[in-house]
């Protein structure tokens, strides 16, 4: 689904690669053990900054391998806001 630009939006808003769809399962798929990461989530605290940033904490992006210029698509749900790296 592509990414179109959001009005009054910065320049990033158009540069955002569209996020390939997911290929579905069928019903009989085996089930995975667990990594570690499904079966213990960590929660912690950040902060909006006047720009609009949100620092991921330290832990959670050596967990992940995440590194500067790394692309996210960020995924707003009711009151939730997920980041999925693309």
């Amino acid at each position: 689904m592509p990414v179109a630009p959001v009005p009054g939006g910065n320049s990033h808003s158009a540069s955002i690669p569209p996020v390939p769809p997911v290929p579905k399962k069928p019903a009989s798929a085996e089930k995975t053990e667990p990594t570690g990461r499904e079966a213990n989530p960590s929660f912690w605290t950040t902060h909006l900054s006047t720009k609009g940033q949100v620092v991921i904490p330290e832990q959670i992006r050596k967990d992940f391998g995440f590194q500067p210029g790394d692309q996210f698509v960020v995924v707003a749900l009711n009151d939730l806001v997920f980041l999925k790296r693309v």
